[in-house]
């Protein structure tokens, strides 16, 4: 979350009344009782779905478009600007998505934290806004937690569990009538749910966490197994992330411990995760993988997210080597994970943006929204290469969603041309395995047609994966949106194999080289009639061992 500017309360009445709606306020000081949150604009009714979505090939049409910007299977809310996921959490059959959102506009402004909840990760139901913003403070990021055992007292029973977030507060106060300065101060909060998340309750006490900073924001709370709650905050300007124990979610005291400056240490460090996973599998050999977003620190330019994989000893962490790439694509930012999830999965989504053009990315008439989320991908450690490597790939509900494969094949041989005349789609997840590699390039071709195209490849010589959105539709808002290719090093698996995955959306690509060791993120902005996909090799031939592609149904009834 990247601070804001200031905001006037005239603003705030003008937009509630052009809409039609009244904007209830809420007061969250420390000597008034916690008052409901109120409830965000009403929105309008979606037009009737479109008929059936049928697999398109070259005589079938893809069906008509509400909305050709709005993506088909990754979600977004009916209205208005998104950023930041938070509070990830399961609890009682629901994976919870809240993020960052601003009902009233199409670009960053006011920080509400929006909702949805989902029992798969794929089919969301929106909800009312959680937590408002108020004439006195910004909801910026933050994280949920299921307190089981009500260490903070807040539940409804003693033996009742109650859900807690943690956000920072961004405060302001009214310079002189009408207008607002901003008071530069950040503070970490707590709201809680009795009632499956549905409704919030800001603590009368609040701020829970305050050392009076201006860039201290983005707790992520979680368990440790004495039953104590670890808290991480980053002081973002110092690029250094802090640590806090306590046993009630309430009184945090002094950091036990600091991590930083390391890594890259450009910009602002934001949205910490922490979390252990078992390498290959083994629970024996556990690892801490820390994740550090930053903004900007980009190599080529704007917001990423790195990675630390170490050791984490109950107070302190330690990485074992240097930093690496969350996602080696340009639209992967803030990446955090679910908390409580199911059977100890570790699952994963961040916002698909970046901060150096989100405000200028291209809207159509008919566009209400701003932004979507990566699909949720499940975090795995795994030994390649002689190295622990994180792995992240797409969850596997996502395959309720194919439709069918618009085609299947396997043993093709490509030499210096384009295979897949006939495969069509612009919500598509592509499965592919490339042998025999004697290419100087090779890959596969999605979002094309007369002069548009995005690839997906290798380049043999460099050993690079890419993705290449240079011919990608529009690409002119912003001078480095598409001056060049994204790559990360990647080896083939024997020197002569690759195993890819792409999931395609009407304005992403998601892929997905090798194990997952390897994932390259990019927001692409095509032509809607330039669904053409097609494999191709340069410089040689390459073996094409198998592919599918399957048409993704649609999970809203908005694209």
């Amino acid at each position: 979350m990247r601070p804001l500017v200031s905001h006037t309360l005239v603003g705030a009445v003008v937009a509630a009344v052009v809409a039609g709606i009244t904007v209830g306020i809420m007061y969250s000081q420390c000597d008034k009782e916690p008052q409901p949150t109120p409830t965000p604009p009403s929105q309008p009714t979606p037009p009737p779905p479109p008929p059936p979505t049928m697999a398109p090939t070259s005589s079938t049409p893809p069906p008509p478009l509400i909305d050709p910007m709005r993506p088909a299977y990754h979600y977004t809310p009916k209205i208005g600007w998104v950023n930041d996921p938070n509070g990830l959490v399961y609890y009682k059959g629901e994976y919870h998505l809240f993020y960052q959102y601003d009902f009233e506009s199409i670009k960053h402004g006011n920080m509400s934290w929006g909702h949805a909840v989902s029992t798969d990760m794929v089919h969301w139901t929106e909800l009312p806004l959680a937590i408002s913003y108020t004439d006195e403070e910004q909801i910026f990021s933050g994280s949920a937690v299921v307190d089981s055992t009500c260490s903070s007292g807040l539940c409804a029973s003693r033996d009742t569990p109650v859900l807690i977030a943690t956000y920072t507060s961004y405060k302001q106060h009214v310079e002189t009538e009408g207008k607002w300065k901003d008071r530069h101060i950040q503070s970490q909060h707590i709201a809680s749910s009795t009632d499956l998340g549905r409704t919030w309750t800001k603590y009368k006490n609040n701020p829970v966490l305050d050392r009076n900073e201006a860039e201290f924001r983005d707790p992520r709370v979680q368990r440790l197994e004495d039953g104590s709650w670890l808290l991480l905050v980053q002081m973002s300007e110092l690029h250094q992330l802090q640590f806090y124990k306590s046993t009630d979610l309430i009184h945090w005291g002094e950091p036990i411990s600091t991590f930083g400056p390391t890594g890259i240490v450009e910009g602002v460090w934001e949205c910490p995760d922490m979390f252990p996973l078992a390498v290959d599998g083994d629970p024996k050999n556990i690892k801490w993988v820390l994740i550090i977003n930053i903004n900007p620190g980009n190599r080529i330019i704007g917001s990423a997210g790195q990675i630390f994989i170490g050791d984490f000893d109950g107070t302190s962490f330690k990485n074992d080597g240097d930093y690496d790439w969350l996602d080696w694509g340009m639209d992967n930012y803030a990446t955090i994970t679910w908390d409580n999830a199911p059977n100890g999965e570790r699952y994963s989504i961040g916002w698909m943006s970046n901060w150096a053009y989100t405000e200028l990315t291209p809207t159509t008439s008919s566009t209400k929204f701003r932004n979507t989320f990566t699909t949720p991908r499940k975090l795995q450690l795994k030994t390649i290469g002689g190295k622990v490597r994180l792995t992240q790939m797409p969850v596997n509900y996502l395959d309720a969603i194919r439709l069918g494969p618009v085609l299947q094949a396997d043993k093709v041989t490509v030499k210096d041309a384009v295979h897949g005349d006939n495969i069509r789609g612009r919500a598509v997840d592509i499965e592919v395995v490339f042998t025999n590699v004697d290419a100087t390039e090779f890959g596969v071709k999605v979002h094309a047609g007369e002069g548009q195209e995005t690839l997906v490849g290798f380049e043999v010589a460099t050993k690079r994966a890419f993705v290449d959105r240079t011919k990608s539709g529009k690409v002119d808002f912003h001078e480095k949106f598409a001056d060049s290719r994204h790559w990360a090093p990647f080896e083939l698996q024997d020197a002569k194999t690759l195993k890819l995955r792409v999931l395609v959306d009407h304005g992403s690509v998601e892929a997905f080289f090798g194990e997952g060791e390897i994932a390259i993120t990019d927001v692409v902005f095509p032509d809607p009639s330039k669904d053409s996909i097609q494999f191709y090799a340069k410089g040689g031939s390459v073996v094409i061992d198998s592919y599918s592609v399957w048409q993704m149904d649609k999970t809203n009834n908005l694209s």
